[in-house]
């Protein structure tokens, strides 16, 4: 079973087992996933509609509720500097992904530790979640603050 729990929050983070943070030296077992194979992935559990921004162009508009995935193709070259605008532009969630941040690898235990770049934040009114490898699991959405969810 792949053991992979990532849940960054506004607040802060905390990493689970099997899951190594981007930047990581991978084991030298690991398979990376070459850079023409890289996907980057929007999930918007929110009200808001969203701008998907890569290396400061819109790459895609995501609707509210809606997500997006995208492959290297579709994406400038490494490295992508990643942010969810809002409609007014002001940047909800950023992170940046790097060729060799995604990959994975045998543990004794007989599981799968992986490797990935993930960001989420909890809005008042829904979770947005970003990231290229493994998708983020819990905890549930806390919320946000009033005012958050202003275009």
């Amino acid at each position: 079973m792949v053991a992979v729990v990532v849940a960054i929050a506004v607040a802060g983070c905390s990493i689970v087992p099997g899951f190594e943070p981007a930047g990581m030296t991978p084991p030298p077992v690991a398979v990376v996933v070459p850079p023409a194979a890289m996907t980057l992935n929007l999930s918007n559990a929110s009200t808001l509609p969203v701008a998907l921004v890569v290396n400061g162009t819109v790459v895609e508009q995501v609707a509210a509720n809606d997500g997006a995935e995208l492959t290297a193709a579709q994406l400038p070259p490494l490295p992508w500097i990643v942010e969810v605008r809002s409609p007014s532009g002001r940047a909800l969630v950023g992170m940046t992904v790097h060729a060799g941040d995604v990959w994975s690898a045998p543990i004794p235990n007989g599981g799968t530790q992986t490797s990935g770049v993930a960001e989420r934040v909890d809005l008042s009114c829904g979770r947005i979640d970003i990231w290229s490898g493994q998708a983020m699991y819990g905890p549930p959405p806390r919320g946000g603050v009033p005012g958050d969810c202003r275009p």
